[in-house]
């Protein structure tokens, strides 16, 4: 148990070299490939494996020359791999703790998030050194910066909410669980992470609960516009907050729809991708006077299409990401027919990647929940795969009666 923590903390909370150890964090996770499951016989993930390496090969070598950040990110996502094929194997029971672990993780992110609202300097210190590196930006939680700190938020909410409702827990549960979301989204401070989260338990309410489902979701959003109100009166959580955020002159300064209006243009520049003429961002940003800084358009598929190209860039996310829209499509239609922690692991790594479209992380930069929730989400749907094929099997399993074993 401690050694899957330490593995999980490394992951959760994006430490790959901290300050005091010269070494990647991730070496955490070979003392546990010492205890292998005895399920795991082979490598399972070699088409996923080969997809995103090649992906990130492509994308941080050959388009950014970055080398450092093609090793670092494939030793994250090599790390993972390692760990759900070898030390979890077909175990539900190391699944089931992993899935506990890095949830637990989460929620004491959650925890220090609030505890920097109320003392900043103390929790500050702390949180540097949880993560072995000085924080830049605050509060936040158990990250650097609160855009890093935004997917946790992102991912703890989402997977929380929807396990309570997918799980069928007791309505008094749910409530508690939602109320705990609302306080995490909105201290946390990210517009994007609330907007994610919502769009994400709509879909699960209304494919759940049909009709009813319309019901819940105005009683759920009459009750999030009073608490929300009741909190800027009260002044929770000071002026670092979703509302005041909003509100702020900062707030639109970098609009994400003209960033990413900017960033359309420069594709329409040059639409084979960057690596084809053999530019970098630096190298086309600096034309337009929206980015007079070398901002990013804060959008991961657009600058992975703009590097990449719309062919081949959209190609690749397509192998990544249409396995997965098949399966929400079969969620969606009967979600209790299904495995509720599927339900809740698929709807999770969805919201992160809705996240990402206003931010720079994702799965092929290595942003923690993200890896984690794609391995995990991916090793569920093996299994739920591997189920299926032997029920089929025990269907057409022929049958013999004793005269005809005689005979």
């Amino acid at each position: 148990m401690v050694l899957m923590t330490a593995y999980l903390y490394t992951l959760a909370f994006s430490i790959f070299m901290p300050d005091a150890f010269r070494i990647p964090a991730i070496v955490t996770v070979f003392p546990l490939l010492l205890f292998k499951h005895p399920s795991a016989k082979g490598f399972e993930y070699s088409k996923e494996l080969i997809l995103c390496i090649a992906a990130v090969f492509l994308y941080n070598v050959i388009g950014m020359n970055d080398f450092p950040g093609f090793f670092a990110t494939s030793m994250v996502i090599g790390a993972c791999f390692l760990y759900f094929n070898y030390f979890i194997g077909n175990s539900k029971t190391r699944l089931y703790a992993t899935l506990a672990i890095f949830a637990t993780l989460l929620l004491g992110s959650m925890i220090v998030m609030v505890l920097d609202h109320f003392s900043q300097s103390a929790t500050d210190q702390l949180r540097s050194r949880l993560l072995g590196e000085q924080v830049k930006q605050s509060p936040a939680g158990l990250a650097t910066t609160q855009f890093t700190f935004g997917y946790q938020v992102v991912a703890f909410t989402t997977f929380l909410f929807l396990t309570l409702l997918a799980y069928r827990r007791h309505l008094f549960m749910q409530i508690i669980g939602f109320v705990a979301c609302l306080v995490c989204l909105y201290l946390g401070m990210n517009r994007s992470a609330f907007v994610c989260f919502s769009i994400i338990s709509t879909i699960y309410i209304l494919a759940a609960f049909r009709f009813k489902g319309v019901l819940v979701i105005a009683t759920t959003i009459i009750f999030t516009v009073i608490a929300l109100n009741y909190a800027s009166d009260q002044n929770f959580g000071g002026k670092d907050n979703i509302l005041s955020k909003n509100r702020a002159k900062e707030a639109n300064d970098f609009n994400r729809e003209d960033l990413s209006a900017e960033n359309l243009k420069i594709i329409g520049d040059y639409p084979f991708g960057l690596i084809f003429y053999g530019k970098k961002w630096e190298d086309v940003v600096y034309k337009n006077p929206r980015f007079p800084s070398g901002l990013s358009s804060h959008n991961a598929y657009l600058m992975f299409i703009t590097y990449l190209g719309p062919i081949l860039g959209t190609a690749l996310l397509l192998m990544l990401y249409l396995p997965m829209a098949s399966v929400g499509a079969r969620l969606i239609t009967r979600p209790s027919a299904h495995n509720p922690l599927l339900i809740a692991v698929f709807g999770t790594f969805v919201a992160l990647s809705l996240n990402a479209f206003s931010h720079n992380g994702w799965l092929l930069n290595a942003d923690g929940p993200s890896v984690f929730f794609f391995f995990c989400l991916v090793h569920l749907l093996r299994e739920h795969r591997l189920s299926e094929q032997k029920q089929l099997h025990e269907q057409h399993k022929p049958t013999y009666t004793l005269t005809e074993f005689a005979v």
